[in-house]
């Protein structure tokens, strides 16, 4: 099982004996998913200041760290 979450210690301490992986996205893989929303939202004005919003989203994302853990069984 895989359990995703944002890295706030109270939920990483309930996990710390398990196996880690982070995954993180590449600022190219945002610019192409941020463009592809853009391009197919049917909006000119995001389409006008496309290359300024995927810019400073993908800034601003920076990768957004993502701490995939894996494990048996979770109970909530």
């Amino acid at each position: 099982m895989f359990i995703t979450s944002r890295v706030l210690p109270e939920i990483t301490k309930k996990f710390e004996n398990n196996r880690k992986l982070e995954v993180r996205a590449h600022d190219e893989d945002v610019r192409k998913y941020l463009d592809s929303q853009i391009s197919n939202s049917g909006e000119e004005m995001l389409k006008d200041h496309s290359e300024e919003i995927i810019t400073r989203i993908t800034r601003i994302v920076d990768g957004m760290k993502y701490l995939i853990q894996s494990r048996t069984v979770l109970y909530i």
